[in-house]
């Protein structure tokens, strides 16, 4: 969840290096690992700007948060092989789930992909909240960019669903 990490993975010929995405108040989309709390520097990301994430810590790289701006600049890069896989984070607290953000992290996602024309360089990987992916799987089929649904479940019930290009049914509880 870095530029460093991106560039490391196309060093290494890799398929994809997925990457976390959050959206922040000002509608900023960041790239970030954050802790199970859904914390970024100890704060939530959709309640906060990018700068004020960004003021209150750096990467365990010393990178600055990275957006997602940032991230595609770095992996559109002739030669390279590697594209991104999106995992949009499903925003968790002690009382609510906030799946609104996550929805929103995907619609805006999307919005830049297109600006950047890398639909070719991006793809989505649902990782769980089936609510989630129902309401955005048909916008982000609408943009061009593929969707891989990765949750524990036979193939061809999501196959019905109509959620993905593709699914990984390898993973048992986890990846």
């Amino acid at each position: 969840n870095s530029l460093a990490a991106m560039r490391y993975a196309q060093s290494l010929g890799c398929m994809a290096s997925e990457m976390d995405i959050y959206c922040t108040k000002d509608d900023k989309i960041i790239v970030y690992h954050a802790n199970s709390k859904g914390l970024i520097n100890g704060l939530c990301p959709w309640l906060c700007t990018l700068e004020e994430l960004r003021l209150a810590g750096k990467l365990a790289n010393g990178e600055h948060i990275p957006t997602l701006e940032e991230l595609l600049e770095v992996t559109m890069v002739p030669g390279s092989c590697t594209k991104i896989h999106f995992d949009p984070k499903l925003l968790k607290t002690e009382t609510a789930i906030y799946r609104d953000a996550a929805i929103r992290s995907c619609e805006l996602t999307c919005k830049i992909v297109e600006d950047y024309g890398a639909e070719n360089w991006v793809e989505f990987i649902m990782i769980g909240d089936e609510e989630v992916t129902s309401k955005v799987h048909k916008t982000i089929k609408s943009y061009g960019i593929n969707v891989c649904w990765t949750k524990n479940s036979r193939a061809a019930d999501v196959k019905k669903k109509g959620y993905a290009d593709w699914v990984n049914v390898s993973c048992t509880g986890g990846m």
